[in-house]
């Protein structure tokens, strides 16, 4: 088994800690198409643009034609984290 390098790419670095940040949570997790994602949606939440070819993450602020979009969306009325990945 080859070692993780997770300081080689961003976007790997950056859903890897989203996985160990929330792994103790009550979470939902949905993985949608691209094409279904609109902003307008997802108010009040955290929105990160993931593009693995250019290796670049965003929150908030589009990049233009990213691979992944994830919402992160802490729900503290129900003690919930939900979290949306839009994927091409």
């Amino acid at each position: 088994m080859r070692p993780i390098n997770r300081k080689k790419s961003k976007v790997f670095s950056f859903l890897l800690g989203l996985v160990y940040g929330y792994r103790t949570a009550d979470m939902e997790l949905k993985v949608l198409p691209l094409s279904d994602f609109d902003a307008d949606n997802h108010d009040g939440a955290n929105i990160y643009f993931l593009d693995k070819k250019r290796d670049l993450v965003s929150k908030n602020k589009p990049i233009e034609d990213p691979s992944h979009v994830v919402v992160i969306l802490e729900d503290l009325g129900a003690k919930k984290v939900r979290i949306y990945i839009y994927k091409s």
